[in-house]
């Protein structure tokens, strides 16, 4: 097979017949990234909305607002000075010079490269995936985008080679990506499908439904039942306590 194939297959022999090894890979986590210009112009304002959504606005501040009362600031604004007006978002002529700098720096293929960069803009994606189980595999993968399209594509197992537990797959997107998962229609014997699309989708089921037998004892209660078939409860002979006769 290797030979008529011209393929190392070592990984498939040494995992099936070597070992308990098993497939069960999972997607721990996806990062989106843009290409900053470099320009501060452009960038800082971008920074600065990415900073907002990292660190929120206090929560006692949006009390204080909601409730009607205001900053000390806010009532007397002849107290503000340059830090009030500004911030590390504001962008300096140290800011703008450096990155005229930067530019002139560059070399033509640089800049070609950097042109092209920006005018595509595209979306950089890194793909943490896990290899769980110990058996390395192809990894036929489908990506859902935001706008509702999809494609497929197919990592082959080789994608292990340099390290068989963690990869990092690195992905140039035109467009926004809403869902990537592996192996939908259950090509590499995944033991576990759980952990196979990110964001982590919901698994749907059926619960059956029974009634509950009760088994709680009230011995309250116990005690004013009548006894079935064995005459006046009263007249019976009473168990001994011990074994012992001389008792």
């Amino acid at each position: 097979m290797e030979d008529a194939s011209g393929v190392d297959l070592d990984r498939f022999w040494r995992s099936w017949f070597y070992s308990t090894d098993y497939v069960d890979v999972g997607i721990s986590d996806i990062r989106e990234y843009r290409i900053k210009t470099g320009d501060p112009e452009i960038d800082f304002p971008l920074d600065h909305i990415e900073n907002d959504e990292l660190y929120p606005q206090p929560i006692m501040q949006e009390h204080n607002a909601s409730s009607g009362q205001t900053a000390r600031l806010q009532r007397l604004p002849e107290l503000a000075d340059f830090y009030n007006e500004n911030d590390e978002f504001s962008v300096s002529n140290k800011d703008r010079n450096k990155y005229r700098s930067y530019l002139r720096g560059l070399d033509n293929w640089e800049q070609g490269v950097l042109i092209r960069a920006l005018d595509e803009d595209p979306y950089v994606y890194f793909i943490d995936i896990e290899n769980r189980g110990g058996l390395v595999s192809s990894l036929p993968m489908n990506i859902t985008y935001q706008d509702g399209s999809n494609r497929l594509l197919n990592l082959p197992a080789e994608i292990w080679r340099r390290n068989a537990e963690n990869i990092t797959h690195v992905l140039l997107e035109s467009k926004a990506i809403a869902k990537v998962s592996i192996d939908d229609r259950h090509q590499t014997a995944n033991a576990d499908f759980s952990n196979n699309a990110f964001p982590s989708r919901i698994t749907s089921s059926r619960l059956t439904l029974y009634k509950r037998k009760r088994e709680d004892r009230n011995l309250m209660a116990d005690m004013l039942v009548e006894l079935k078939g064995g005459g006046d409860s009263a007249t019976r002979k009473k168990v001994p306590l011990t074994n012992n006769p001389a008792q």
